[in-house]
């Protein structure tokens, strides 16, 4: 089955746990492209459960707060302060 415009337009718009909020204009110049973008955001984050094992990484203590961050706007913040 085909997804509807509808649909499609649907899961184009972030939610209130995926919106950037007042940092939107960072977003601007991102790509288009899926690929490009998909690496861009899988360097921005960790998973903490899995960093040791997988990335070979161990989150330093003084940012281990961050990991409770749950609306995307913050965590922004987090990332690029």
């Amino acid at each position: 089955m085909k997804p509807t415009q509808d649909i499609l337009d649907y899961y184009r718009q972030p939610t209130a746990m995926t919106s950037p909020g007042k940092h939107a204009a960072l977003f601007r110049n991102l790509p288009n492209d899926i690929d490009e973008l998909v690496r861009i955001v899988q360097r921005l984050g960790i998973y903490s459960l899995v960093t040791r094992d997988f990335y070979d990484f161990n989150v330093p203590k003084e940012r281990e707060d961050e990991i409770q961050i749950l609306h995307f706007s913050a965590s922004l913040v987090a990332m690029i302060l």
